[in-house]
């Protein structure tokens, strides 16, 4: 069917632009997609944004895109977007195979990071929060639900999700056999009962193969290769010293199909 007029032309071309716009912002903007992965109910996605897209309203749509394409399926799901491959890289992984204290403080103040912008949505169980570090500065603030998907709680102690790794089955497994790694910050102590107890929950939420859950009274998982070498979500970016490093209570739990949980650390609590 023609257009009567050119006025009425132009106007149900702008219609339409605009519904794409915000029905698929990614789509069209998101320049690069450097992984999309997906178990049963977990999704770890990241983009490359343009640097002249990387704006703070943009990024936030494209997040509640996000949201609204994800929230129902999954239940743990997280969408990290930066300006650039070495900013999302920067922003998932440490850059050396192994690597110890020196190693990480030496790449953060040599390469200036946290490499800004950057960006991220995670979403647990209905809810999601959005958070975004530019050179003014952090700032997050839900943009789903009702309840902070950064939180859990499990023997009277407090669980924050700082940064989990969701990773692909090996040929010998199948397709649907993931590997899920969640860090996580407790207060007001690390507890390897608590511990054990926070594992078992996200292991019955999240229906992965294999489940590793890695705790610390901090951010700072400095020696681990599959954690950022410098923590981008959050305020104080403050580095601690090695040996606060090395002397803090550390806690860590495995499980996988077998339903065997096996758990060590140092420095725990009960």
């Amino acid at each position: 069917m023609g257009c009567r007029t050119r006025k009425l032309c132009i106007s149900l071309a702008s219609v339409c632009e605009a519904v794409l716009l915000f029905a698929a912002p990614e789509k069209m903007y998101a320049d690069e997609v450097l992984f999309d992965r997906s178990s049963t109910v977990v999704r770890d996605r990241a983009i490359v944004v343009p640097n002249d897209r990387f704006t703070l309203s943009f990024i936030e749509q494209l997040g509640r895109s996000f949201v609204r394409d994800t929230v129902t399926e999954k239940v743990l799901a997280r969408l990290t977007m930066a300006a650039s491959r070495d900013g999302l890289a920067h922003a998932l992984f440490q850059s050396h195979s192994h690597p110890t204290y020196d190693s990480t403080i030496g790449d953060i103040r040599n390469e200036g990071l946290p490499e800004v912008p950057v960006a991220r949505v995670l979403i647990l169980n209905g809810s999601a929060m959005f958070s975004y570090r530019d050179r003014n500065g952090y700032t997050e603030h839900l943009i789903a639900g009702t309840g902070n998907p950064l939180t859990l709680r499990e023997m009277q102690t407090d669980f924050e999700i700082l940064h989990f790794t969701l990773t692909p089955p090996g040929p010998a497994l199948r397709p649907s056999d993931y590997s899920l790694a969640v860090y996580l910050r407790a207060s007001p102590n690390v507890s390897i009962s608590a511990c054990e107890a926070v594992t078992k929950a996200l292991w019955k939420q999240t229906k992965v193969f294999s489940l590793r859950v890695e705790v610390r009274p901090d951010v700072f998982f400095l020696t681990n290769l599959d954690f950022p070498a410098i923590y981008p979500f959050r305020a104080d970016l403050t580095l601690p010293n090695k040996t606060e490093v090395e002397l803090a209570p550390y806690a860590g739990c495995a499980i996988n199909q077998t339903q065997e949980l096996r758990c060590g650390g140092h420095n725990f609590q009960p």
